[in-house]
């Protein structure tokens, strides 16, 4: 091992899968494409340690849980990730951390799967995209609202990092 840790390193689960279509570049790379991004077992470590990586920092797949309209759904995929990254991170510690998905609707449900990812399953911090969607694919949130003060109240007591990860902007949004 080189010792690198690597940052940003997604994988996706099935209902986060179509949203990286646009990255797996022609469609004669999508199966490929689709194998390694799902995959968190041998080949990803067969990959990590061709390229010196010792430790992979992973989180789900942009934009996750923000693109999900419905609360209840997007809460039910970030917790599948989070559990899916932390079955990874049980069976290899030596190789594995993670940042929690976090659907960010409603701050409090935010901050409680931030607190449960942490204290329970180990994780570093969390990897939220740029902005939520809700309701609606044209209705959008963004996090320095008051609202989300208990959220970063909740991030501060646990004292793990947040990483804002860019995601594009939507069609009603681009002209500003």
């Amino acid at each position: 091992m080189q010792g690198k840790i690597a940052f940003e390193e997604h994988f996706s689960i099935e209902e986060t899968l179509a949203e990286t279509r646009a990255f797996a570049g022609d469609s004669g790379q999508w199966d490929d494409f689709t194998r390694r991004i799902l995959d968190l077992g041998d080949e990803r470590l067969d990959h990590m340690d061709r390229t010196g990586i010792e430790l992979a920092i992973l989180s789900l797949n942009a934009p996750g849980a923000q693109k999900i309209l419905d609360a209840d759904e997007a809460m039910a995929v970030a917790k599948k990730g989070n559990d899916r990254m932390a079955d990874a991170v049980a069976a290899r510690p030596d190789r594995y951390a993670a940042l929690a998905a976090l659907p960010m609707h409603d701050p409090d449900a935010a901050a409680g799967e931030l607190t449960r990812c942490v204290r329970e399953l180990g994780f570093k911090g969390c990897m939220v995209n740029g902005f939520q969607q809700v309701g609606d694919a044209g209705n959008v949130k963004y996090y320095d609202m008051p609202e989300y003060r208990t959220f970063w109240a909740t991030v501060a007591e646990l004292d793990v990092p947040f990483y804002l990860h860019p995601r594009m902007q939507i069609p009603s949004r681009a002209p500003i």
